[in-house]
């Protein structure tokens, strides 16, 4: 995985692929840990924002105080970018506790 830090020009007609995705301050904590720089390195105005390879496919990382979302960057292939976002999510995501305590 490489993650670079991105403006918010760059999100501009980016295609939402997982959106309101809860714990954006965990995500955040994460992709700063396994891109092995600060978390204020993805800094941008509204919240956090990051351009992510992952298995050779491209992904934009957004996220503010409530949530956090993985799009598809503007004119990129989308062949397996849904499949990739499931992944980084997986990476990067954890669930609140007791998220389970329905079952």
């Amino acid at each position: 995985m490489v993650a670079s830090a991105i403006g918010g020009q760059a999100l501009e007609g980016a295609e939402p692929l997982l959106e309101r995705l809860d714990l954006p301050e965990a995500a955040l904590a994460n992709l700063a840990r396994l891109a092995g720089v600060g978390e204020e390195a993805f800094a941008c105005a509204g919240g956090w924002a990051a351009r992510v390879e992952l298995a050779g496919t491209a992904l934009l990382v957004r996220g503010d105080e409530t949530s956090w979302a993985l799009l598809l960057p503007p004119g990129a292939d989308d062949d397996d970018a849904m499949l990739t976002a499931r992944k980084l999510h997986a990476l990067l995501g954890e669930q609140a506790d007791g998220w389970d305590l329905d079952r």
